[in-house]
């Protein structure tokens, strides 16, 4: 299985390097390539590595959407590997994050593994995602399928694209869209990614949830729905199932950033109850209807 392990890189990220490219060094298995794209970064901060690593370059056209950002860099390589394995350059992993994802993906389509987070300093947080706490059925709902944890066959992944480019959530359109296709998943146990809290994260799915994230989730919800249903014929009956799902994300984030008591009581509840860690799971919950469905 010809095995790429593909990140995007940008500024902000520089200082992450050491530390990324020391934890595929350490891989057990170093049968891939290593394929950057560079966002308004040059290669120059990789040259100690090249010696040590297979690696090549994308260099992204400037004033790509974080979604054309991937889309282009997918592109230019997904008919030269048969698998794709993501990894965040702001993380670390396991010795096996490689092996792992390789094993999964000679019987799956589509690979995640568990997910420890670490502070800025790479300490643990004692937090954990875990992907068999996902349901794919739910996969409208929330997600664990991100672009660090994941690996896909290519043939599944060319077939979710194209990405529409206002989406947000990149790792959650290409999981639901394979999904939707009927893809298979593996959700793993093992901890193979490190998820490094850093304040630039797009989400951050440990407690306490916030004002400010739960908003911002809810956001992101809409647009991830919105965008999911443009994409399905309209007798695919999961049309119905993400309409619905809009319908009320859309409810709620109105009546939330309207109501700043309304949303403080439902973060108290939120915060106090067992919740599975995963991304977006802050958005109307169904349990708490009671608080922003009688609005």
């Amino acid at each position: 299985m010809k095995t790429c392990v593909y990140t995007t890189f940008f500024p902000s990220f520089e200082r992450f390097i050491p530390d990324f490219i020391l934890s595929l060094l350490k891989q057990d298995d170093t049968e891939f390539e290593l394929v950057i794209a560079l966002d308004g970064l040059s290669s120059d901060p990789f040259l100690p590595y090249q010696s040590d690593l297979k690696m090549s370059f994308i260099n992204i056209p400037s004033g790509f959407s974080p979604a054309q950002v991937r889309e282009y860099a997918w592109m230019q390589i997904i008919n030269d590997y048969d698998a794709l394995i993501f990894c965040d350059g702001d993380d670390v992993f396991s010795k096996k994050r490689v092996s792992n994802a390789k094993n999964s993906l000679k019987d799956f389509d589509l690979d995640a593994c568990s997910l420890s987070l670490v502070n800025n300093t790479l300490e643990p947080l004692n937090v954990f995602m875990y992907a068999t706490d996902m349901v794919p059925n739910n996969i409208h709902k929330y997600n664990i399928f991100g672009l660090s944890n994941t690996g896909y066959k290519t043939n599944i992944l060319k077939n979710t694209l194209p990405i529409p480019k206002h989406v947000i959530a990149v790792d959650w359109f290409i999981a639901h869209k394979a999904i939707q296709m009927g893809a298979s998943c593996n959700l793993r146990e093992d901890i193979d990614c490190f998820y490094r809290q850093h304040g630039k994260n797009i989400a951050s799915p440990s407690k306490p949830a916030t004002q400010k994230n739960v908003l911002q989730a809810a956001k992101i919800s809409r647009i991830h729905l919105e965008n999911i249903i443009k994409t399905l014929a309209t007798d695919n009956p999961d049309i119905l199932t993400c309409q619905k799902r809009l319908d009320d994300v859309i409810l709620f984030e109105k009546t939330m950033a309207v109501n700043p008591d309304l949303l403080y009581k439902y973060l108290q509840l939120f915060n106090s109850i067992e919740t599975e860690t995963l991304w977006w799971n802050t958005v109307a919950k169904p349990t708490l209807d009671h608080l922003w469905k009688a609005q």
